[in-house]
């Protein structure tokens, strides 16, 4: 069973124009190099009526037991589908590496009105198959992810100066 990380932040600014900065490729790029990627690349699958779905092509450092490997790199793919009428994702990341079969990321984003201004409710969700540190594995992921969230918050705030 995964373990769940769920955020939730307040931004001043209205629901469609924090869409459109999700939404924005330029964006997308630029908070995976935020978040620690090495590169960055976005390529649009589909559009269509209110559905948008792109892949994030990124390169990163390896990730082992011990922490970062910077002697290794991985190439990952995070897929994400757009609800854009009801301002929802969801969204899937592949790592290529020899445990990407035993492993499970995903999450969720949903835009909400709020007072002045919108809240983004996000979800990271891990599971990590292997026998006796899994969940042990799974805990420190979120405890990265959640250490790292507040550059992705930055660079929201960032694009939505722009």
């Amino acid at each position: 069973m995964a373990q769940e990380l769920q955020k939730k932040a307040h931004f001043n600014t209205d629901p469609d124009t924090l869409l459109g900065v999700l939404t924005n490729p330029e964006f997308v790029a630029a908070k995976e190099m935020a978040t620690g990627s090495l590169s960055a690349r976005v390529v649009e699958l589909s559009r269509a009526g209110t559905t948008l779905k792109y892949e994030v092509h990124t390169e990163e450092y390896a990730r082992g037991m011990t922490g970062v490997d910077k002697s290794k790199r991985e190439k990952n793919v995070t897929t994400t589908t757009w609800n854009l009428a009801a301002k929802t994702c969801t969204w899937t990341h592949k790592a290529d590496n020899s445990f990407a079969d035993r492993v499970t990321v995903s999450g969720s984003q949903r835009i909400v009105a709020s007072g002045a201004g919108t809240d983004l409710h996000s979800t990271f969700s891990v599971d990590i198959r292997v026998p006796l540190l899994g969940k042990k594995i799974e805990k420190i992921v979120l405890e990265e992810v959640d250490k790292a969230w507040v550059k992705y918050d930055q660079t929201i705030v960032t694009f939505l100066a722009k």
